[in-house]
C-alpha cells in the first residue's frame, strides 16, 4: 500500500515458541502459540516492522530489522535481528515471569509474484 508517497505493507503469523527451565528438577516451560499482526516499512535496501497481538495468553509486540537484496526481480534474501516482548508471561507450573522477552535472529527467503 500507499499513503502520501509512504509505502507499506500488513502481514500476519502464527507460530510456536518453547522454553525450558534448565535447573534441576526441570520440569518447568514456558510454551505456546502465537499470533500476531505486522506493519512493515521498506526503507532502502533495509526493512522497518512492527507487530502485535498474542504470545500465549499474554498480550505482547514485536519489533524487526532487516537488510536484504533482491536477485533477478523475484527472490528476495534478508538477515536482520528481531525483539519480542511479552507483557505478562506464565510458565506450566502458574510462575508469574511478568515483562520477559527474547531477541532472534532473522533470515527471510522470499519469491515475489
Amino acid at each position: 500500500m500507499q499513503v502520501l508517497g509512504m509505502r507499506f505493507r500488513f502481514g500476519a503469523e502464527v507460530g510456536t515458541f518453547k522454553f525450558q527451565h534448565d535447573m534441576p528438577p526441570k520440569t518447568d516451560t514456558y510454551n505456546g502459540v502465537t499470533a500476531m499482526g505486522h506493519i512493515s516499512f521498506p526503507a532502502g535496501p533495509g526493512k522497518i516492522e512492527f507487530g502485535a497481538g498474542i504470545v500465549g495468553a499474554s498480550p505482547a509486540f514485536m519489533m524487526e530489522a532487516s537488510y536484504g537484496l533482491r536477485i533477478g526481480g523475484t527472490l528476495d534474501i534478508r538477515a536482520g535481528i528481531r525483539s519480542t516482548e511479552v507483557m505478562e508471561g506464565k510458565t506450566t507450573e502458574e510462575l508469574l515471569l511478568g515483562r520477559t522477552g527474547w531477541m532472534d535472529g532473522v533470515l527471510l527467503l522470499g519469491i515475489n509474484l
